[in-house]
């Protein structure tokens, strides 16, 4: 939160969490801060949800890059032999003659291959994450270059069609960016998932801010149609966005 200095102090809920941010730590988020960012989605989408497990994954300087998985899931995700082909694959690909790289076509994964068990081989390899866990939420995190009262969200993925995404945006990420003081939340989209930002989350572009604040509040964002700005506060959509475009 923000004292009456306009400097920003750690709330008890998420201290470890606001040193990452605000690159004043790198040591491990504990556990009950981490889990306070599970949706209540993605416990409904768990088939046990005693086994949900939040990881901390490494990740730069001022970044929070978390995991959520299910341990020991009771459905098969990925097929060991499957997977051992797909990687020798991949390895013979790439052991191809220099001088034909240009010829390198890297081989997707099976559908015996769990798409996120793909995606996130680094981990399976080094004996980081088990075939029979299941992924279902990865985010990165970190504030904005722009505004340091923004928090900027990107590398989503997770199980499809369980609502998760829609949970997290709309209710557990806006929870706990109040909680440490922030007052936007954005993120950079593309063509298939910005529907999803502007019209269900009602999102704005830099481009629908009021002229005079298109320069002060993410100025580095100007000629960005696909980044998108979520405002936390109903007094900030009237305070910062034209009339004519609001929601």
């Amino acid at each position: 939160m923000e004292n009456e200095k306009g400097m920003y102090h750690t709330s008890p809920q998420h201290s470890e969490i606001e040193k990452i941010l605000r690159g004043e730590s790198t040591e491990a988020i504990p556990q009950e801060e981490l889990a306070a960012l599970i949706p209540d989605a993605v416990r409904k989408a768990a088939s046990n949800p005693d086994q949900l497990e939040v990881r901390q994954l490494p990740g730069e300087p001022g970044v929070v890059y978390l995991m959520i998985l299910e341990r020991n899931f009771t459905v098969a995700l990925t097929d060991p032999d499957a997977y051992a082909q797909w990687k020798a694959d991949k390895k013979k690909v790439m052991s191809l003659p220099r001088e034909r790289d240009k010829f390198r076509q890297t081989p997707a994964a099976p559908s015996a291959v769990n798409r996120l068990h793909a995606k996130f081989e680094d981990l399976i390899d080094t004996g980081v994450m088990q075939f029979s866990d299941r992924i279902l939420m990865v985010s990165k995190f970190v504030l904005s270059k722009d505004n340091p009262q923004a928090l900027h969200v990107y590398d989503f993925d997770g199980e499809s069609h369980k609502g998760i995404g829609q949970d997290f945006y709309k209710n557990t990420l806006p929870a706990f960016a109040k909680k440490i003081g922030l007052r936007f939340i954005v993120g950079a989209n593309n063509a298939v998932n910005s529907s999803f930002f502007t019209e269900t989350l009602g999102r704005y572009s830099v481009q629908e801010l009021k002229p005079e604040y298109h320069r002060t509040l993410f100025s580095g964002r100007l000629g960005d149609y696909r980044f998108s700005i979520q405002f936390l506060y109903p007094e900030d959509v009237e305070k910062y966005i034209d009339p004519k475009w609001r929601k």
